[in-house]
């Protein structure tokens, strides 16, 4: 097996890869252009470029890799006569399926500060969850929405509806000062005015039946909530009962709760 010294090697195809080349093992390249141990500059690369292609030596060296290290990657070889016509071959072997929405995705992101880029990476989002990103005409300009969710503990869940809904505000003229997280706001708190600003109307309506939920008659360590999921209003109703009998008179209270809501019909209609 060939090897060539580091020193006359280059990193033209370095695409900040998440997790550092491990020490114990040497750096490879093919022909000239280093794969492993971009951040290695003294010693001997492997070369595996004999009956090989750039393609099958890289997955070799990287079986797993997120959207935005492809994207980077992308960004460096697309162009390079060497790949051939390999790039539909390289993300379907991550499990992607090239297409005209995938890369004006790997287009954007990579124009996006890596701050950013490496959130989408820990958080594992798909091209679907980066949709707004594309709907954005100039995604690399709003630099405030792209700091503010990689600096977020939002779950992944909840950072792709932030994202969502800032995109959605932004393209309704909305300015990012006025979306950007209050001093003392909780990552919580941003998403619900995020939420109240998207559905000004709809959260009103929820507010109001909470007040409402507020004044029924619950048994004791009983608690009831009027939640959203999606497009749905919720009741979401939990209480503990610590003996048979307490579980009975949870029950009962629980049925004069369902009288006054279909008396009053406070949280759907009759």
């Amino acid at each position: 097996m060939k090897s060539r010294p580091l020193v006359q090697c280059k990193k033209n195809w370095d695409f900040t890869p998440l997790k550092l080349w491990p020490k114990r093992l040497p750096p490879y390249c093919w022909e000239e252009e280093v794969l492993t141990g971009f951040d290695q500059s003294e010693g001997n690369a492997v070369d595996l470029s004999e009956g090989n292609s750039p393609l099958e030596v890289f997955q070799l060296c990287y079986p797993v890799l997120s959207l935005a290290e492809l994207a980077r990657l992308w960004s460096l070889v697309k162009n390079d006569p060497r790949w051939g016509h390999s790039i539909e071959a390289l993300f379907r072997r991550y499990g992607y399926r090239w297409n005209d929405e995938l890369e004006k995705t790997c287009h954007y992101l990579v124009t996006l500060p890596m701050s950013f880029q490496n959130w989408c990476s820990e958080k594992q989002l798909s091209p679907r969850d980066l949709a707004p990103v594309r709907a954005l005409p100039q995604p690399k300009l709003e630099n405030g929405l792209w700091e503010c969710l990689a600096k977020s503990r939002l779950s992944k869940s909840q950072g792709v509806q932030a994202l969502e809904w800032a995109v959605d505000l932004l393209l309704m003229d909305s300015r990012w000062s006025e979306l950007a997280p209050m001093p003392g706001e909780s990552d919580n708190q941003w998403l619900e005015r995020l939420k109240a600003l998207r559905f000004p109307h709809t959260q009103s309506r929820d507010c109001e039946k909470q007040i409402q939920m507020s004044r029924l008659p619950w048994p004791s360590r009983t608690q009831g909530q009027w939640i959203r999921q999606g497009d749905k209003g919720l009741l979401d109703v939990r209480f503990h009962a610590d003996s048979l009998e307490d579980f009975h008179n949870k029950l009962e209270g629980l049925a004069k709760v369902e009288k006054a809501l279909a008396k009053d019909g406070l949280l759907w209609n009759k």
